[in-house]
């Protein structure tokens, strides 16, 4: 349910949230962004900017990020 309720309140900024993905509710996707499998975020996502599988990130990142697979961030704040 959280899922679908992110992609609503998201819908014109083109998120992609993979199978097993979860975000909190009050999470920030500025666009074109992709949170990979089994993976748990919550914070700002910058645009362009993309979450590999097996993570959990807890933060803020910026704009054309890549996190990679199976990355643990807590509290953490990624410079523009």
């Amino acid at each position: 349910m959280k899922k679908i309720f992110c992609l609503l309140k998201n819908k014109k900024k083109k998120i992609i949230l993979s199978k097993g993905a979860n975000v909190s509710l009050d999470s920030i996707f500025e666009g074109n962004n992709y949170i990979g499998k089994k993976t748990s975020f919550s914070g700002v996502l910058g645009k362009y900017s993309y979450i590999g599988d097996n993570s959990y990130i807890n933060g803020k990142i910026g704009h054309f990020s890549c996190i990679s697979h199976n990355v643990i961030v807590v509290n953490g704040f990624h410079p523009l």
